[in-house]
């Protein structure tokens, strides 16, 4: 799992404001030991807003496997998979994410055909 910018954003994201105009938020957290930034970072905070984002993305994947129509997220597969572009697809050996699913066929994947315009 890569979250490493999103989990500095999340934790960064009230704390911001008190870098200087003009400097990149991470500097915050990365020199918060240096006598520049020294104490400004509020540490238990940081921790409670990564903790909140955390539990946001834990809710949205238990969100996805109910629409899936599944009990666990071990029971997500392959088959649940799609992608947008026929080169990702076979790449990824998914279905294209307009193509009609069929249970239990072998995944074909033709990359000559594209959606039509509705």
């Amino acid at each position: 799992m890569y979250v490493g910018t999103v989990a500095l954003v999340a934790m960064l994201s009230e704390e911001m404001r008190k870098t200087l105009l003009g400097e990149p938020p991470y500097d915050l957290l990365m020199a918060s030991a240096s006598s520049t930034w020294n104490g400004r970072l509020n540490v238990d905070t940081a921790a409670e807003h990564l903790h909140r984002y955390l539990q946001s993305c834990l809710g949205e994947m238990t969100y996805v496997v109910q629409a899936l129509g599944k009990r666990s997220i071990a029971e997500l597969d392959r088959s649940d998979l799609v992608a947008l572009d026929a080169a990702t697809a076979d790449l990824c050996g998914v279905r294209l994410a307009w193509r009609q699913r069929v249970k239990d066929q072998p995944l074909q994947v033709d990359l000559q055909q594209q959606p039509t315009a509705r």
